[in-house]
């Protein structure tokens, strides 16, 4: 994944970079999405596993799905990722890009897994008490995990977790007791 992620960086920057510079942002979020969509349909990636299908088949076939998606300029980013043989990283790409997005607009993706349900007042506090700890937008997605017993489990960004559940402060008593 890590390798994947290292080809896939100049690209997202390059759409990100090129996207600014044209006020299109949402546009090329929407397109890149879009083309990935596309590109982890089972029998596309089935096609594009075949040594023997030229790159101009490939071309032919995925602007043929995408054409009234695509702007000329993501139309020649695409072709791009296929002669290069990189339409496989598509889905990195876009990580890469929804990130270095989201940093510029000072926004973190926060996952908040609680083990029960929230409520819409509960996690609108939430959000306002990450976002001014951190002086930045937070944008939160909640899930629910009913093995946490009690509290929640935030994990900011890809390598931030604070873990406040009871099953965590109960694996520490635990260990604990076993170190005694």
């Amino acid at each position: 994944m890590s390798d994947q992620l290292t080809l896939a960086r100049p690209y997202a920057k390059a759409c990100y970079e090129f996207a600014v510079e044209k006020h299109q942002l949402d546009a090329w979020h929407k397109m890149l999405l879009a083309m990935t969509e596309v590109m982890s349909n089972e029998q596309m990636q089935s096609v594009l596993a075949l040594p023997e299908v030229e790159s101009s088949v490939i071309e032919a076939i995925v602007l043929g799905v995408l054409n009234s998606a695509l702007d000329d300029s993501a139309k020649n980013f695409l072709k791009l990722l296929i002669s290069n043989k990189r339409l496989l990283i598509l889905p990195e790409i876009l990580c890469l890009f929804e990130k270095i997005k989201a940093e510029a607009e000072s926004t973190i993706n926060v996952s908040v897994t609680t083990a029960v349900q929230v409520t819409s007042d509960a996690q609108a506090k939430l959000i306002k008490q990450i976002s001014d700890q951190l002086s930045k937008k937070v944008s939160a997605e909640f899930h629910t995990d009913p093995t946490l017993i009690a509290g929640a489990v935030v994990r900011l960004g890809e390598m931030n977790v604070i873990d406040g559940s009871l099953k965590t402060q109960l694996l520490r008593m635990k260990e604990k007791f076993k170190a005694i």
